[in-house]
């Protein structure tokens, strides 16, 4: 599996990649759990997962995670930049 982009040595898992897309979106474990057809333990799971491989832990796990996603253009932003990458709005 590659490398997540901007972070080479770093390889997430294509389901660990949604779900740590999810968490900078700002849902829950059950609202992740619920979109990806997942009980909340394997959601759980993949976030234990993924903070190991970004190094983040503690209370504030879910945050980092989200700041992490973020530095390396992994979070939900993208989703709205790719849409105008492909449809610019108009000028007049």
């Amino acid at each position: 599996m590659a490398g997540s982009p901007g972070s080479p040595g770093i390889r997430l898992t294509p389901r660990e990649s949604q779900v740590l897309h999810l968490i900078a979106g700002g849902e829950t474990n059950q609202s992740i759990a619920s979109e990806l057809g997942l009980s909340v333990r394997t959601v759980e799971r993949h976030a234990a997962n993924l903070y190991l491989k970004i190094g983040v832990e503690g209370p504030a796990a879910r945050a980092a995670a989200a700041n992490y996603a973020f530095r390396h253009a992994l979070g939900p932003e993208q989703d709205t930049l790719a849409v105008l990458h492909q449809n610019p709005p108009r000028r007049r």
